[in-house]
């Protein structure tokens, strides 16, 4: 479908709305309300102008004639009157008409332009996207799925949400229940590639679960590849259960489990982008019990939480590389000490990559006015970044530019500012560049929404995570043998890799839990962060590898596939690794047994650790 959105090109940011984008958005949004206004208006010139001629012809009327007449009006039955006629009737009695037949053509192309998408949905569109729940996460995300080509089609239940008529230009829209089977039906999700719910945590649960019954169904089975459902959950404890399920899928359901928080991804990018690039050359001169560096985190929501988290796994990881020092993480929150004890509790190696430092307290307070929060201390130096969490996106903004105007007192001291909001465009008038820089205030917004509520974002989910973890493990040890690209044209980026050979990927992934669960492993969230060196008995490698050989032999088979020893070529379908176990070359095994032998790290990078079975006493 032809997109009517203007997109960035890939990687590029977007920029701000040009004035006329912003005029149509309005419009589109309150284009009813803009109608009405133009209604009042010319009911006020026809009844001035009815007034106005009675008083020049002498022909008094009562207000209840005047009315009559007004309304007649509309419908081109009073207009016809004799001269002197006074500018207001002469501008009403063809304004009125006008926008009588302007107003019903309107609800009548709503109303068949609705119907008509609908019967499309139902009949011709395949492999498009579904977004149950139009809050600004799903709005955004319809926008950005719409501006990259995509079929969308937009399940709302609320139909006077105000966001239902600037969706329409550019998606089909169904109000409806997104937990109700029919409805799903009505959406095409038997027939689409990808389902994203974005509603409250309890309700995209059970959109998944009605999902998964729907593609259980006889025609749901008869699916070539399966159905992405991502669902968006905030919940902790939600997520860790929700972990589980989302890789150890079940074999006979033809449907992908996601899981989408934007705050786990907004701490991700929040960190990789202010904060990752140091240490510097430096750090190893560090003594050890002093911090290296130092970040100050101010609210501790959960995006504060999850910030806090991810600075310090991807420290503990450094420390682990290489000598860096220990990151200090000063935390201001009304209730820092028990949130700070929270996290240490749930994630114990956070003590050994970083000082912890809370500091309980309101930054309305002036408790908060102290200078020594953005200084050096004796054992740390001044902090490195700032960062400002608040939900509140007003409270932010304002802390933010408190602490803009008390950095600027410190013209020795570099350190970067960086406040959350939801959507950046509510910054502009602080004057934000394109990429959410106020030079005035050495200020960096970040639009939390803006930055994870997108198809690239969305799309990254935790099995393509997996999926681009193998075959980074696989092009690194191809390279290291000594192939290159021309020999092998499967070893190149991830984005470049044929639509097909993704999926074959991506099927390997989903199958590492159940391969797992055979030797009586099982996945379970990250909590430790050492779990990347987990190590396989090389009986359990062979194990892995024949199973993963055994079902990359029957799904190739099975769509068509034949073997060739000159090697893989999607467009012949053939493969030199269409054999059997004890037929394959030795070299084939063993990397086979590589790949088994890398699991631990990839999953570690997708955030899952390996638990070893549990020993049954005798």
């Amino acid at each position: 479908m032809a997109s009517k959105i203007g997109s960035p090109s890939p990687g590029q940011k977007q920029t701000g709305p040009s004035l006329g984008e912003t005029v149509a958005d309005l419009w589109s949004q309150h284009s009813w309300l803009g109608i009405g206004l133009l209604w009042a208006f010319a009911l006020y010139l026809a009844y001035v102008g009815f007034l106005r001629h009675a008083a020049l012809t002498g022909q008094p009327h009562s207000p209840f004639d005047l009315v009559y007449l007004t309304i007649q009006l509309i419908s081109m039955n009073s207009g016809n009157v004799e001269p002197p006629i006074p500018w207001q009737l002469e501008v009403a009695r063809f304004l009125l008409p006008v926008l009588a037949a302007w107003t019903a053509a309107r609800a009548l192309a709503l109303i068949f332009r609705d119907r008509w998408q609908q019967f499309l949905v139902r009949t011709t569109w395949r492999n498009h996207v579904v977004i149950c729940g139009l809050s600004q996460k799903g709005w955004l995300l319809a926008q950005g799925f719409a501006a990259a080509g995509e079929q969308v089609v937009v399940i709302e239940l609320d139909e006077f949400n105000s966001l239902v008529n600037a969706c329409r230009p550019h998606c089909a829209v169904l109000i409806g229940d997104s937990t109700d089977p029919e409805v799903l039906r009505r959406a095409g999700v038997l027939r689409a590639a990808h389902l994203i719910s974005v509603i409250e945590d309890s309700r995209n649960i059970e959109v998944a679960q009605q999902t998964e019954m729907l593609l259980r169904s006889p025609s749901g089975r008869r699916r070539r590849h399966a159905l992405n459902c991502t669902i968006h959950l905030q919940d902790p404890v939600l997520v860790e259960l929700a972990q589980a399920r989302e890789v150890m899928g079940e074999q006979d359901v033809p449907m992908r489990l996601e899981l989408f928080n934007i705050y786990d991804r907004g701490a991700r990018l929040l960190w990789n982008r202010f904060a990752a690039g140091y240490p510097s050359g430096t750090v190893a001169s560090v003594p050890n019990e002093a911090s290296a560096a130092h970040v100050l985190v101010i609210g501790l929501g959960r995006l504060g939480e999850n910030l806090v988290e991810q600075a310090a796994r991807d420290w503990y990881g450094r420390m682990r590389n290489r000598p860096a020092g220990r990151l200090r993480i000063t935390v201001i929150d009304q209730e820092a000490e028990s949130k700070c004890q929270a996290l240490s509790r749930r994630y114990p190696k956070l003590a050994d990559a970083c000082d912890l430092a809370p500091r309980t307290m309101d930054v309305r307070g002036p408790a908060f006015q102290e200078q020594t929060l953005l200084e050096a201390g004796a054992s740390y130096p001044a902090p490195a970044v700032v960062y400002i969490c608040f939900s509140d996106g007003f409270l932010g903004l304002r802390t933010a530019l408190d602490i803009a105007h008390r950095l600027q007192q410190m013209p020795e001291q570099d350190t970067r500012l960086v406040a959350r909001v939801n959507e950046e465009r509510r910054a502009l008038l602080l004057g934000a560049d394109a990429d959410g820089y106020v030079k005035a205030f050495n200020l960096h917004i970040f639009g939390l929404l803006d930055n994870t509520c997108t198809p690239q974002v969305i799309q990254g989910d935790t099995l393509t995570q997996l999926a681009r973890g193998l075959h980074v493990s696989y092009v690194r040890r191809q390279r290291q043998g000594g192939e290159s690209v021309t020999a092998n044209p499967l070893l190149v980026p991830w984005r470049k890799l044929p639509e097909e050979l993704r999926q074959w990927e991506l099927a390997e992934a989903d199958a590492i839990g159940r391969h797992l669960a055979t030797l009586g492993y099982r996945l379970a969230p990250l909590t430790d962060w050492d779990a990347a060196l987990f190590r396989f008995t090389a009986q359990e490698q062979e194990q892995l590898a024949r199973m993963e050989q055994a079902r990359f032999l029957a799904a190739r088979q099975q769509a068509g596939w034949r073997y060739d020893p000159g090697g893989e070529d999607v467009q012949a379908k053939t493969s030199a690794r269409l054999l059997p176990w004890d037929e394959l070359p030795a070299a084939t095994r063993a990397e086979l047994c590589a790949d088994a032998a890398d699991l631990p790290a990839v999953l570690a990078k997708a955030g899952f650790q390996i638990v070893r079975p549990i020993r049954q006493r005798g």
